[in-house]
Parts: C-alpha cells; structure tokens; sequence
C-alpha cells in the first residue's frame, strides 16, 4: 500500500504542480537514502510533448507550457517504476515543486552447491512465485557460474520461492529436473523468501538434494469405461514446472498406453490432448506417480456457445476475440459472426477464464468495452468459469460505450485549505491508480471519471495532511461506500479525513 499511496501522492501534487508561466518542476530521489538521482528519464507527454533526464542535484523542469492536460512519466533503470501522472497546468497558478522518491530494485547474491557440498555450474536459478506451473523461466534468473556463485538483480519488492532447472548432466546422477529452495521438489513445501525494497542479500547457499526417478506408465481410458478414449496426445508437467523435453507432447499407442521415464515421485499433472493443433485445449488431471501403472479416466469434451450483444449497433466480425486462458496462456481464440454468435469447439471440462478482447472496437468513433459476461447465472468477466462434460449454458457478453462515474462534493471545516484530494480505493483489491484520483474544486466539487464497475471506497484529505503520507491511510469515520455501475454517475457528499 505505501507504493501505492506515495504514486497517488505524487499525482495528487502533481495535479497541483501549475503556475501562471506554465512551468512543471520536481526532484527525483533514491527512496532508501533520499540521495538525488541523476540521470532519470522524466517525460512530459501532452500537446507540447517533450522530455528530460535529472540533472545532478535530482532536477528536472519544464518551461514555457501552454495550458492544458500532460502526463508526466518518470522511469530509472534498476529502480521501481511510478504509473504515468495527470498533470493540469492552468494560468495564475502557484507552482508547487514534485518530490519523487524511488526505491532501488532488490539483489540476491550467492552459491549453488551438490548435495556433497561442491559447486556446481549451469544450474538456472530463477526468482519465481504462485502460480508456479507453466511458462518459460522468470526474466530476472541467472545461470550458476563456475564456483557455483550466481547473482539476481532488479528484483520487485514482494515474496519470493527459488526455482532451480537443473540441466541434463546431473539429472543422470540422480538430480530431478526441477527443484526448489530449500532442496524440495514439491513447490507446497518451497521456502517463502521476503525481498524488501533496495535489500542486497548475499551468502545465499542453495544445496541441491538427490531424488529416486522411477518410470511412469499407464493408459488413457474413456470415462465410465475401459476403452481406450480417443486421445491422440498426452504430456506430463508437475506443480512445480515442466519436468524435462523427454516428457513434452507426443502420441500415446493404440491402446492408449503412455510412458515417461526419469520421473521423480509424487504428484504431477497429466495433460490430454484429443488433437494435435497447438491452440488444443488439454483435461488436466493430477496423478501420483510410482512404480504401479496407473488407469486415467477422461471425460467427454463439450462444445461452447455464446452471444455477443451491445447498447450500440456494431459489426462483429473480425474485430472481437474471444478466448479460454489457463495459467495465462491463450489456448483457443475465436470470433463471433455478423449475428454475434460463435463457438468454442472441444473445450475439456475443468475450470477456464474466459479472454475478451475489444481493443480498438468502436461504433460511430465511441469506443466499447465490456459491461458484462455471464456463463448461465454465473458471472465470468473475472473469474473462471467451470465447464462440464454436458449441459453447458449459453455465454452471453454484453458491450457498452458507457462508462461508471463517481461525482460529489466535499466539506470542510475550519480551517479549509485550498486544495482537496479525492481517492476512491476499489474495495476488490483492483489496482489504485492516478486515474483514481481527483482534486476537488474552489467549490468542493469533484469528479472521477472513467471508472470500472463495482464497489468504491471514497475519501478526502487536505494536501497538507495527504504530503505527510495520509493518503489512503485510515478513514473508517469519513469513507462513504459507493457502487459503480457502467453508464451511471453516482453521487455522495464527503468530509475530510483529516479533520
């Protein structure tokens, strides 16, 4: 929350960082030490578009401005980034300086080391978190050199597990494929490692740990029978990541037998495929996996269907996706027709997020976005949906060019300052953002617009109080509750948090 509160802060200064020559001016500081930093790309984004980098005292300044709405956007290498800022500058204003402090990108140092206590070279060492299944190796991952030593730079302030891929040569002496700090292989069991803002670790020790690799075998079978399904393709992945390129997709037999080898016990994820396109959708089941052979009962694949409607009038076609996501990956796209039908064909029963892509969709030059998708009674615009092997309901999504606003005004008591900041705080855990912010006017009048729906918590502080780190902090007393709804503006009276 405090980054957060200290982004929301600065747009809040920034809204009010206007003077009658038109000159936009601030600082930028390590957050850590309050150094200045030199050197930071600072862009001023409007109708007189220009950019900067921070001198060496921190400075940057924009001169000469003509009236108007600009976004300010400061970005530094190695630290964490800031969201883009509204910036008004309006003649006759008192130019109030911005100070912006970054924190510095987080830094683990240390050794890979076997289970004898040697180094060991090549293994990649990846900063990951939930969920861990899927997907290439984190962007931030190093590869153990020689003495086994390995560094990880510009690491975000949160909680993170170490995931190792061990490579080829040492699984052969008994290692698995994929592991975790400290030395497990289930991903459950992983170590929870806290990475503040700007720490540097080091003498960071990872000992791997040898496991049994046993071979897996068994056979697909339709459900409620012991046929062979018709399955054409089967991979194996465990919770923690893929195994190895050996148990990647490839064909079962006749009979429907599969057979991995080099598996480590316990649990892992068994994909089906019934088709051999890169955009199949794959029934997920978690087996155990030991010596014995094991039987994996498949269901039947069902098939989708659904409508898209609107406010407005819009050709379909061609301009809409619809797509089914798991582990964030889009498997399967599609778009509807003239009508705003279409079909999502082969879909496994299992648990799916339904994509919905409307970018650049517009009527008459008004813009649509989605107010709505249901899956029967059930809501699904932002969580999975559950499908089954039959009986499925009809997917209705509906577009609207309306958009939610919250509008009000605020009272003050004695005394009153001349600038009041608005912060409505989604109550869903949904991104704080500057555009969830507003100042409020001479009158006390305010106006957030653009909205997403759902509920709002609403506050006020005075800028004195919000620039010593009140914003967003505790107003049980003042908060006023507000639901958001698209094409709706929803009205309140406020008071101010820190009176």
């Amino acid at each position: 929350m405090r980054l957060a509160c200290a982004a929301l802060l600065l747009s809040a200064a920034a809204l009010l960082a206007q003077s009658s020559d038109g000159v936009i001016e601030g600082t930028v500081r390590n957050a850590t030490n309050r150094v200045p930093l030199e050197g930071v790309q600072v862009s001023l984004i409007g109708a007189d578009s220009t950019g900067a980098q921070t001198d060496v005292r921190g400075g940057f300044r924009f001169a000469g401005l003509p009236p108007g709405g600009y976004t300010l956007r400061i970005e530094a290498a190695g630290y964490t980034g800031r969201e883009p800022l509204p910036v008004e500058v309006r003649a006759g204003k008192t130019v109030d300086p911005v100070t912006v402090d970054l924190y510095p990108l987080a830094r683990i140092e240390g050794r890979v080391l076997d289970e004898d206590g040697s180094p060991v070279e090549g293994i990649l060492v990846e900063p990951t978190f939930p969920p861990f299944r899927k997907g290439l190796p984190y962007m931030r991952s190093a590869t153990s050199e020689k003495a086994g030593r390995f560094v990880l730079t510009n690491l975000w302030p949160r909680d993170y597990a170490i995931r190792l891929w061990i490579p080829e040569a040492l699984r052969k002496a008994g290692y698995p494929a994929v592991e975790f700090y400290p030395g497990v292989t289930d991903a459950a069991r992983a170590a929870s490692i806290e990475v503040a803002e700007g720490v540097q670790m080091a003498g960071f020790e990872i000992r791997l740990r040898r496991v049994p690799l046993v071979d897996f075998h068994g056979r697909i079978v339709d459900l409620g029978k012991d046929e062979a399904a018709r399955v054409v393709e089967v991979a194996l992945d465990s919770e923690p990541g893929p195994i190895d390129g050996s148990h990647a997709r490839h064909e079962v037999d006749a009979h429907g037998r599969f057979h991995f080898e080099g598996v480590p016990p316990g649990r892992h994820v068994l994909q089906v495929y019934r088709g051999t396109g890169s955009d199949d959708l794959p029934y997920e089941s978690t087996v155990e996996v030991d010596k014995e052979e094991v039987s994996v009962p498949v269901p039947p694949w069902a098939n989708l269907v659904g409508v898209v409607t609107s406010n407005v009038s819009t050709p379909w076609a061609g301009v809409f996706g619809i797509g089914l996501v798991t582990d964030g990956a889009w498997r399967r796209n599609v778009v509807p027709n003239e009508d705003g039908k279409f079909t999502l064909p082969n879909v496994p029963p299992g648990s799916w997020e339904l994509r919905l892509e409307s970018n650049n969709l517009t009527a008459a030059g008004r813009k649509l976005r989605v107010a709505s998708a249901r899956f029967g009674t059930a809501s699904v615009a932002d969580r999975p949906m559950t499908v089954t092997e039959g009986g499925n309901p009809p997917i209705v999504i509906l577009l609207t060019d309306e958009i939610g606003r919250i509008a009000g005004t605020v009272e003050q008591d004695e005394p009153k300052e001349t600038a009041v900041i608005v912060l409505a705080q989604r109550m869903d855990g949904g991104p704080v953002v500057p555009g969830n912010v507003a100042q409020a006017g001479p009158d006390g009048s305010f106006l957030i617009a653009e909205l997403l729906p759902g509920e709002y918590r609403v506050m006020a502080w005075g800028l004195t109080a919000a620039r010593q780190g009140a914003l967003g902090g505790d107003c049980s007393k003042r908060a006023a509750m507000v639901t958001v709804s698209n094409g709706q503006t929803a009205t309140l009276k406020l008071k101010r948090c820190d009176q």
